[in-house]
């Protein structure tokens, strides 16, 4: 509650009162929880639901599906915007203006954003953002490799997966999700 309200009051004298109100309403929410002898994980939860609403997290919390119960639960998942944040910055390291550069070269700048991205995002269900991420970054390299070794046709039986995750050490994020410390049985 002390936390909140020094924000409140913080972004009040930067004169910035574009989420004084959230804070706000947040701190008149703690003093009635506080009140009403409830827990304070119930504020958390209503400060990070302001928070997500406005897109400061990455992760938007929200209904999610348990796939083993099927049951809804509330949870957070890799919000769109960041997805495309990352598609857009692997389009851009594999423009035609990077074909000067060696194949390993780009394949561990990729494998370095794409790692990093992963630890950053792997809260909730994030299976799907990976599979997706996964497929923009096959396309990419591939089409990457095809501009640079001038290949006739769009380059998938040159460069098969295989040769894409084996030979260059691309990283596939669908298998990381297998190592989560939440996947063990």
């Amino acid at each position: 509650l002390r936390d909140c309200r020094r924000a409140l009051l913080r972004r009040r004298r930067a004169g910035d009162d574009r989420h004084a109100r959230d804070h706000e309403q947040a701190a008149i929410d703690g003093e009635r929880s506080q009140d009403a002898g409830l827990p304070r994980a119930g504020r958390i939860v209503r400060l990070l639901a302001a928070a997500s609403r406005r897109g400061d997290l990455g992760y938007p919390i929200g209904r999610c599906w348990s796939i083993q119960t099927g049951r809804a639960y509330i949870g957070t998942r890799p919000s769109k915007k960041r997805v495309a944040r990352l598609c857009r910055a692997i389009s851009d390291r594999t423009g035609r203006q990077w074909t000067w550069q060696d194949e390993r070269d780009c394949v561990r700048a990729l494998n370095q954003r794409l790692i990093g991205w992963a630890n950053c995002f792997r809260l909730g269900p994030v299976s799907r953002a990976y599979r997706a991420i996964d497929a923009h970054v096959r396309e990419r390299l591939r089409r990457w490799l095809w501009v640079k070794h001038k290949v006739p046709g769009r380059g998938t039986s040159v460069f098969p997966d295989e040769f894409l995750y084996s030979q260059l050490g691309l990283v596939r994020l669908g298998l990381r999700t297998r190592s989560l410390p939440w996947a063990e049985g």
